[in-house]
């Protein structure tokens, strides 16, 4: 079961929701722009060790729950893909009151669902191909 309890509770799934979201998303764009990407591979060995059980949507928590085990490259690439998860989180803030306001879970579906009625601000910051 999810957060219920506060605003700090949902914000801190919805973070979560986008970091897993943009991590594949982020991986998976670069394989489709060319050849292998280092940061494609930065986390799928310590994937492999740890989160082996895991399914694909808990994968990041995995990753999260073992942060302190994992490799330095992977451990910056979830640094960065908190980073962008944040700022895109800010840019979404306001659509996301408005259009996704009582879904707990599946935000980024929410918004997706809702892409022509987004403000150009998070439009920008998720749909935008520079990650």
């Amino acid at each position: 079961m999810l957060f219920r309890t506060s605003n700090k509770g949902r914000i801190r799934v919805v973070t979560a929701y986008l970091c897993l979201f943009y991590l594949f998303n982020f991986s998976v764009s670069a394989h489709e722009e060319g050849p292998n990407h280092s940061h494609v591979d930065q986390c799928r060995t310590d994937k492999e060790k740890y989160c082996k059980e895991s399914s694909k949507g808990d994968i990041l928590s995995c990753l999260k729950k073992n942060e302190e085990n994992l490799s330095e490259d992977c451990r910056e690439l979830l640094q960065e893909v908190r980073g962008k998860a944040k700022l895109r989180m800010e840019a979404c803030r306001e659509d996301k009151e408005k259009f996704c306001a009582n879904r707990e879970t599946a935000v980024i579906r929410c918004l997706q669902e809702n892409k022509n009625l987004l403000g150009e601000k998070c439009k920008s910051a998720l749909f935008s191909s520079s990650k």
